[in-house]
């Protein structure tokens, strides 16, 4: 918990942490961040396997798996963000 959700949910004391939301786009990828080399190649080994409907669910591209796999450089660097928005780099 960061020192601002701790003002702004003092309950946490008493829960012993509170629920963090995320929009289910927002979840997709910070697991698709986290996930390991294998486990991208995993998801890509899935039965009919479609780069195009799984954009349109999770919000992640081709392009984010290409980065995360190696295959392409990262070429995003800075744009205001501490972590690069396509490969989870902190920048």
């Amino acid at each position: 918990m960061t020192d601002g959700e701790k003002k702004k949910y003092p309950s946490y004391k008493t829960t012993e942490g509170f629920l963090r939301a995320y929009e289910y786009q927002e979840a997709f990828k910070i697991a698709f961040d986290k996930a390991t080399v294998e486990d991208i190649e995993l998801t890509l080994e899935l039965p009919n396997f479609n780069y195009e409907i799984f954009e349109q669910i999770s919000g992640i591209s081709k392009q984010d798996f290409d980065v995360k796999l190696g295959l392409v450089k990262c070429c995003h660097p800075g744009n205001g963000h501490k972590y690069c928005p396509h490969c989870g780099k902190e920048l």
